[in-house]
């Protein structure tokens, strides 16, 4: 048995590798790999086959577990340790019981408690699924471990959906998926995700964690993969032709450099992962070459395609990246963090309220002027935010 960190309560504790971690991280492997994959009949039934499979696979895990914890804390009381089923709640434990509390009163006082509950019909997301969100979240932080393979099947299960998003969003269809939609479901939807806007929600997720595998991982094979997944990571997201992702990608890669910009090895690994990105996105224009057809880019993301001044983000990163480098290459020098730190954060926070004010300037001031495709995310009318603006 090895001696593990393990990730569960307020503090870590160091205790042995046991069935009920090996549970949770054979849990998280499947749903990293076999989950995004999953589909029984083309995207007909795409929402209510990964529906049943989280249900089935948590229920079965979590009960799983607690047979598990159980006999273990049977065993430690037998020869006298102290051991407790139930672990000390930290503050993300108690939002977390909040959150599903709320949801509770809310299907208690819904004027159609069994449709709240259950949501069959309208997307599933109703207190039931909640609940076992719940489930999930309680017994993969007082169990998992971190094991490479878990992280490892989920870069490349996220490579093969990020590719079948790209080979989709220019009609290829390797897996036949598309067969037989209309041209309106086919726009909308791609790779074994679905929905475009869900997939661009994947893609936000798989990027940060792609490009924080590269940053913070020491073994070689890991960051060999992480680079490459950064690659489909990007290219996926472009393909996503999503509004959200963009806004997504406006978030993440500024935070993330706040965050890496705490350690100078960390930043450069990190400028390193930002020029991966940046000139993966132009691969795609080697399509261009090909006279695919394709479904056809929203502004932002044929600009991070097409745009010259990608080049210059290419080289600055690129260039920001040699220069520590060879600042570096005798070890790593004395590095002012907090105030690298401080500036990103300052730059972070104009950029925001740079936005924020012209959101407020174009939608409450200046109703005329021609923003062009800026006018779906900076004037609030009721087509903004594909017609939330209205609701």
């Amino acid at each position: 048995m090895n001696t593990e960190q393990i990730n569960g309560g307020d503090k870590p504790q160091n205790k042995k590798y046991t069935a009920a971690n090996s549970l949770i991280n054979y849990y998280l492997a499947i749903m990293f790999t076999f989950f995004p994959l999953f589909l029984t009949d083309q995207y007909a039934h795409a929402r209510t086959d990964k529906f049943w499979l989280f249900v089935i696979l948590t229920a079965v895990t979590v009960v799983a577990v607690g047979i598990c914890r159980g006999i273990e804390i049977s065993e430690a009381r037998r020869i006298g340790e102290k051991q407790s089923f139930l672990l000390p709640l930290n503050v993300t434990d108690i939002f977390m019981l909040c959150f599903v509390g709320f949801a509770a009163i809310s299907t208690i006082i819904s004027q159609h408690p069994y449709e709240a509950f259950f949501a069959f019909g309208c997307r599933d997301n109703g207190l039931f699924l909640l609940i076992f969100y719940m489930l999930m979240y309680f017994a993969v932080t007082r169990n998992y471990v971190r094991k490479d393979y878990v992280f490892a099947g989920y870069l490349i299960a996220s490579c093969i959906v990020a590719l079948l998003t790209v080979l989709n969003f220019y009609y290829i269809d390797p897996l036949n998926i598309m067969a037989g939609y209309d041209e309106e479901t086919i726009l909308d939807f791609g790779s074994t995700i679905g929905n475009k806007n869900i997939i661009a929600t994947y893609m936000c997720v798989f990027l940060p964690v792609a490009v924080g595998l590269f940053v913070v991982s020491e073994k070689r094979f890991m960051r060999i993969l992480s680079g490459v997944a950064i690659v489909f990571a990007y290219t996926g997201l472009i393909c996503a032709d999503s509004t959200s992702d963009i806004l997504g990608l406006a978030v993440i890669l500024p935070v993330m450099l706040i965050f890496f910009s705490r350690s100078f090895g960390y930043l450069k690994r990190y400028l390193l992962a930002l020029t991966i990105a940046f000139a993966s996105g132009k691969l795609l224009q080697i399509f261009s070459l090909f006279d695919l057809r394709d479904k056809g880019f929203e502004f932002m993301q044929s600009f991070l395609i097409n745009s010259p001044l990608i080049y210059i983000l290419i080289a600055v990163c690129g260039g920001g990246w040699l220069l520590m480098c060879f600042i570096g290459k005798n070890g790593e020098p004395a590095y002012p963090a907090k105030l690298m730190q401080g500036i990103f954060i300052a730059l972070f926070a104009a950029a925001v309220i740079a936005a924020v004010g012209a959101f407020i300037y174009y939608s409450f001031i200046d109703l005329e002027s021609d923003i062009g495709e800026f006018e779906k995310l900076l004037r609030f009318d009721d087509y903004w935010g594909t017609h939330r603006g209205f609701m």
